[in-house]
């Protein structure tokens, strides 16, 4: 072999400039500065070869260039491909969020953790069974916690505060506060006095703390070909086959969790009945498929159009400012059906028709409801009260939705589940309502279905159009017999 030394003088005569406008670095200049020389030296324009040669440059952060001499004195031509890298999160999540949630578990979290405020600039490396699965920078000031794990290794992690909120009761327990503290030995007491100087207190995890835990097979690992994947804070996560992935139940991101944290620090989450494991789906006659949107729309979206009703919310909605940090338990019918912690300051907090609570975004309140909010009419004591509350009247928009009853034809060509095009998990009974808003009348013009049980359609009416040759509703809020009658005659 030949070695030859240049002086780097590409960045004189031509910069390579990426799309975001910035210069690429030393190791891309300096082949810039080849692919020049290959094509201006002497002794090389003598040769009869159509291209004196080509510089193949790699990128740390994946992908590479070829600069491609010129003979005819143009700068070289440079063309960017992709190379094998580490998956990013939108690459991982287009290839395993679907299966995480369709043959995943859900778990929930089961033992506390210890915490403290994170320190701006602080790094903080996660070693779990002497493998590095994470680290983090800390930037800014009370904005992240730090928090050791429940585990043999008893590893540190960074979480934002926002997502340690969702995640953790907000009051922790000082660790001398602790049943049995006092009484610890000698070396329990000086670990307990060394935690408390740094900060560290005991939280912990919220009943809604869960997510779905998907155990890696050996054909997941050729789809993760370096053997690592980007996680959401832009941290390396090495995985291997006895791995597992983790996806929120919103199925926002999926990071590395390690089999020594599952087994640890989680347990699976169960029916009503303690006995069987909640939407757990493994195959065989004790799993529950669970359908995507898109499978959903399908099978579904033509019927619903074709016999379902189209509805409009008639009656007014009661609301008020939610506030940060706040939790909101949906409770219909003696049933917690959902648990909400607020992050902003732009949410609403709203009444159903059943007097149970929920969370509406800012951007769900504008997209269907009037502005502005009216004050509540009347002076009675429970309107005094909600008055006091900060609850407001919302008249809702005329956004049309398509309602079809699932009748028992339905049932054997259901799934027991599907994913609604927020991420979230919602089961399919007889006699529920699949809706699906009018693409005409929603602002995005993407389509969706889900659920609704029968209480909840009761604050909606027929809409009425001119083109419409179906039977005109009573334009007043209508009994469960009442409404039943009419989609019977519908159909």
């Amino acid at each position: 072999g030949a070695t030859l030394q240049l002086k780097a003088s590409g960045s004189k005569k031509a910069i390579l400039q990426k799309t975001d406008g910035t210069a690429a670095g030393t190791r891309h200049n300096s082949s810039l500065s080849v692919a020049f020389w290959l094509s201006e030296d002497a002794k090389v324009m003598k040769l009869t070869s159509q291209s004196p040669g080509v510089v193949f440059t790699r990128s740390d952060a994946g992908g590479a260039h070829a600069f491609i001499p010129q003979t005819n004195g143009q700068p070289p031509t440079v063309w960017h491909f992709e190379t094998i890298h580490h998956l990013t999160q939108m690459e991982m999540l287009k290839i395993f969020r679907e299966k995480i949630m369709r043959q995943g578990v859900l778990m929930r979290k089961k033992m506390p953790a210890l915490g403290r405020l994170g320190v701006h600039g602080e790094h903080v490396v996660t070693v779990v069974g002497g493998r590095k699965t994470s680290e983090t920078t800390i930037d800014g000031d009370l904005t992240h916690m730090v928090l050791r794990a429940a585990t043999p290794d008893q590893e540190h992690y960074v979480l934002p505060m926002e997502k340690f909120r969702r995640l953790y009761m907000e009051e922790g327990v000082e660790l001398d506060e602790l049943e049995g503290a006092p009484t610890s030995g000698p070396f329990l007491l000086e670990q307990m006095r060394q935690l408390m100087l740094k900060g560290f207190k005991l939280y912990q995890p919220r009943p809604d703390n869960r997510r779905y835990i998907y155990k890696l097979q050996a054909e997941d690992m050729r789809l993760i070909a370096t053997g690592a994947f980007i996680s959401n804070w832009k941290s390396v996560q090495p995985v291997r086959e006895r791995d597992y992935l983790a996806c929120p139940e919103d199925a926002s991101e999926i990071y590395l969790m390690p089999e020594e944290v599952v087994k640890s620090g989680y347990a699976e989450c169960r029916a009503s009945n303690g006995n069987q494991p909640l939407l757990l789906s493994r195959g065989g006659s004790n799993g529950v498929v669970i359908w995507t949107q898109e499978q959903m729309l399908n099978k579904f979206s033509k019927i619903i159009q074709d016999k379902g009703i189209l509805m409009v919310k008639s009656t007014p909605v009661l609301m008020r400012q939610a506030k940060r940090h706040e939790t909101v338990v949906t409770c219909i019918n003696g049933r917690v059906v959902a648990s909400v912690l607020v992050t902003d300051d732009e949410s609403k907090v709203a009444q159903g028709d059943l007097h149970e609570l929920y969370v509406l975004s800012k951007t769900k309140v504008e997209e269907n409801f009037e502005s502005p909010a009216e004050e509540i009419p009347g002076n009675a004591p429970m309107d005094v009260l909600l008055k006091s509350l900060g609850f407001k009247t919302y008249t809702p928009k005329k956004r049309p939705k398509w309602f079809y009853r699932v009748q028992a034809e339905d049932v054997d060509d259901m799934p027991q589940a599907f994913l609604t095009a927020s991420g979230s998990v919602q089961s399919l009974h007889e006699d529920n309502y699949l809706v699906m808003p009018h693409l005409e009348m929603k602002d995005d013009g993407a389509p969706e279905i889900y659920t609704m049980p029968e209480n909840k359609a009761l604050s909606y009416s027929r809409f009425n159009t001119p083109t419409s040759t179906r039977r005109k509703l009573p334009l007043k809020v209508m009994g469960m017999s009442s409404l039943t009658n009419m989609f019977k005659a519908a159909l």
